[in-house]
């Protein structure tokens, strides 16, 4: 269909540009829907659509121009509402975000994705109960994840014979590039098929290379991002899944609903979300000592831990990775968090930082950071500490992972976010022999750094307290013979560490499914 065949019909014009939309080509469905609007100022669709392709672009400042436009035009459109709060999201105002996503709800109530939402935010919150976001949680999980018939798995044989292979499903949107497929890829490699057998569920309907890498391992692999909740859950009840793992909790595309409906007998969340589900079909959640210790964050959670020996990450670097080079020239710290983890705690910390050493700059890189209005809200916080614009840099994402990874050769010293922990972006700072210097919190979401960096025995850079954070940072960086030794050795020190030791972590990763099926078994036993 050419557009031209047909200037005058809106209907036909919008119908365009949303095909172009859907099949990413995302300059002409701007075009498109660009010309709609100049046939009909007052047309929703062409708002909405237009909208969308700036979101997916990363034009932040454009995307907040028209959906503030679409708000004011359309004033009680949930979609205006809920991009807005996106994109506030998106740049880090998390407070207005907030406001946005509840002015939607009291026009939608039913909007449990936009729930799910608010309950993502909240892991980026300074000084937040846990308790209050477990109880957030729950109430999201009582108001739409308890109207489902559960199967009865009371008749079900209990597999006890240690010569009986359990079925282990896992359930994702993020088998693709993306962070998900690196943490996952040594289950899938390594998992002894002697022991158990592995099916993976794919979600989402974008393919890429590594979605086709990944696909080879396990020993079913099934594409089923058109099923709906009802479908999947009972493909996964039909497969006699026995542990079914859930690896987006409320994140975006997870499919939450699917583990309401509890397909298989035993459900644990992991990897992909840094919280409770609050979902109480959700038994067990996968972590570690460090990240949750023992009796300490118990209770912030609906499900019972489960603690790896070691660490409950296990890294898989990219195979094409760029050579580490010199120290720069110019003292650097640097972050390639996302842009909506520089909480105001982090803000403060890094001025301390910069106030201390003058020389510095600080080097900040995420996908939103090629967009004015991000650049613009960060800087406004850091004047506040009086840090001016001249001592940070920004860099939007690259296209290539080599690219990317590359970007660490400008970094001295990394900094990690507070609250919320970098995880992906750690292990590629130390792969690339850029130490990191993280602060301890209290949480799950804020002790990430300190399992993977306790995991390549890099102890002595966590830090207890905010000011123990600078002093690190700040005596780090004036030892360059300390720095010039971590440059050249830290990426075949993390290669020999527990965080990358692929069949060693599948090792353990079985010996607490075995752990977890034998409490299931014994609790089944009793409770008949």
């Amino acid at each position: 269909m050419a557009l031209a065949e047909e200037p005058n019909d809106l209907y036909t014009v919008c119908l365009l540009g949303k095909l172009y939309n859907n099949a990413g080509h995302l300059d002409k469905a701007k075009q498109v829907y660009k010309k709609a609007l100049t046939m009909n100022s007052s047309y929703e669709a062409a708002y909405s659509g237009l909208a969308s392709v700036y979101w997916k672009t990363r034009r932040l400042e454009q995307a907040n121009e028209i959906c503030y436009e679409y708000n004011t035009r359309f004033p009680n459109s949930t979609i205006a509402l809920n991009m807005l709060g996106l994109i506030q999201r998106e740049i880090g105002n998390e407070k207005l975000a907030s406001g946005y996503f509840d002015e939607s709800l009291r026009n939608n109530p039913n909007q449990p994705i936009i729930v799910q939402g608010q309950l993502y935010n909240l892991n980026f919150r300074d000084n937040i109960d846990p308790q209050y976001v477990r109880n957030e949680h729950e109430k999201w999980a009582e108001h739409y994840g308890r109207p489902f018939r559960l199967w009865d798995f009371s008749r079900r044989p209990t597999i006890s014979n240690k010569h009986i292979r359990l079925k282990i499903g896992m359930v994702s949107p993020d088998w693709k590039a993306h962070p998900i497929a690196q943490f996952t890829e040594a289950i899938l490699r390594f998992l002894d098929r002697a022991r158990f057998e592995l099916f993976c569920y794919s979600t989402s309907k974008t393919v890429d290379g590594r979605t086709e890498e990944l696909a080879g391992l396990p020993n079913n692999w099934n594409d089923v991002h058109g099923h709906d909740d009802d479908v999947l859950a009972k493909t996964i009840h039909d497969d006699g899944i026995d542990i079914l793992f859930d690896l987006s909790g409320h994140t975006l595309e997870s499919r939450p609903l699917v583990f309401a409906r509890q397909p298989a007998p035993l459900q644990v969340a992991y990897l992909g979300y840094p919280c409770t589900t609050g979902m109480p079909t959700m038994h067990y959640r996968m972590t570690d000592s460090l990240a949750d210790p023992d009796g300490v964050t118990d209770s912030h959670y609906t499900e019972k831990l489960i603690r790896i020996s070691e660490c409950s990450w296990c890294y898989t670097c990219s195979e094409n990775l760029p050579p580490v080079k010199n120290q720069p020239l110019r003292l650097t710290f640097g972050s390639f968090n996302k842009h909506n983890k520089i909480s105001d705690t982090t803000i403060r910390i890094w001025s301390k930082i910069l106030l201390r050493l003058p020389q510095a700059k600080l080097y900040l890189k995420a996908k939103s950071l090629k967009d004015n209005l991000a650049k613009n809200f960060i800087l406004k916080r850091f004047a506040n500490w009086n840090i001016g614009s001249p001592r940070i840099e920004f860099k939007g994402w690259n296209n290539s992972v080599e690219d990317h990874l590359s970007e660490y050769n400008n970094v001295s010293i990394a900094v990690d976010t507070f609250p919320y922990h970098g995880t992906t972006t750690t292990c590629e700072a130390m792969c690339m022999g850029v130490p990191v210097i993280t602060l301890a919190g209290k949480t799950h979401v804020s002790r990430v750094g300190v399992s993977l960096l306790t995991s390549v025995g890099l102890e002595e850079f966590i830090a207890e307290t905010e000011d123990e954070y600078v002093e690190k940072a700040v005596a780090l960086a004036q030892q360059p013979e300390r720095l010039a030794e971590l440059r050249c050795t830290l990426r075949s020190r993390m290669e020999s560490s527990p965080l990358m030791d692929g069949p060693g972590f599948a090792k353990r990763f079985g010996d607490a499914l075995e752990d977890m099926w034998r409490m299931h078994c014994e609790k089944s036993t009793v409770e008949a």
